[in-house]
């Protein structure tokens, strides 16, 4: 239901974006975070590079780049069995012209070239059988296009049946100073809510270990429930 939210906004026009200083690697970090445990469960690797001289300090919108991060890196385990999954964020171009590369390689299924041109389209999935298999609105990857789009970046993915694929982001961004960093980002602590109980309500394993570990720093009870008719029967009690 996020997902058609979410491209709803998109195709209306009222996604406005941000345009402030913020550090990359945090929100590789947080990435990291936030799908290490979902990599483990399923016995694959997960690796995050990027160069020692790499620029931490960028000016853009962060909670969306962190959503194409996050959308790209959930597609890359959860259509990976077996492998890993590799995330490499680069710097490339001329001070006057550069761009924050993000490629996202995984060992999955693949996809042929029909497919991957599909894969771009609204509600398309490489193939409908992985709707039975890996369910999802197959809005992941459309919505990751369109909110490269409205930065004027750019997303392209190569792949190969039954070896995986590799999909690059590249996105025009400013040098930050880590200064101007500081002047924003303030230290906001996780509401504290022990004692209460949060209501997870996905179909998708990997998506719930996402969500379970993001409720980790506020201490609730956390419950998940596959469907809507499990969601009912935890209400009731």
């Amino acid at each position: 239901m996020n997902d058609i939210l979410d491209y709803s906004k998109i195709e209306a026009g009222k996604i406005e974006l941000e345009c402030i200083p913020f550090d990359i690697v945090d929100l590789i970090e947080t990435a990291e975070f936030m799908f290490k445990d979902a990599a483990s469960e399923k016995g694959i690797g997960l690796e995050f590079i990027f160069p020692r001289e790499f620029n931490h300090y960028y000016k853009g919108d962060p909670v969306r780049i962190k959503q194409i991060l996050l959308n790209l890196c959930s597609n890359a385990i959860k259509f990976t069995e077996e492998g890993s999954v590799t995330i490499h964020v680069d710097c490339v171009g001329s001070q006057a012209g550069q761009r924050v590369q993000i490629k996202i390689a995984d060992t999955g299924i693949g996809m042929s070239q029909d497919q991957v041109e599909k894969v771009f389209s609204r509600f398309e999935q490489a193939d409908t059988t992985t709707t039975l298999e890996f369910g999802g609105t197959g809005l992941g990857v459309p919505i990751t296009k369109a909110v490269v789009d409205l930065m004027i970046g750019d997303l392209s993915a190569i792949s190969v049946q039954g070896k995986g694929t590799e999909f690059t982001v590249s996105l025009p961004l400013e040098f930050a100073e880590a200064a101007e960093l500081k002047e924003e980002k303030a230290d906001v602590p996780p509401p504290d809510l022990s004692g209460k109980r949060a209501l997870i309500v996905e179909d998708n394993q990997i998506n719930q270990v996402v969500c379970e570990t993001m409720l980790l720093p506020t201490n609730a009870d956390v419950m998940i429930a596959e469907n809507g008719q499990e969601c009912l029967d935890l209400l009731k009690h």
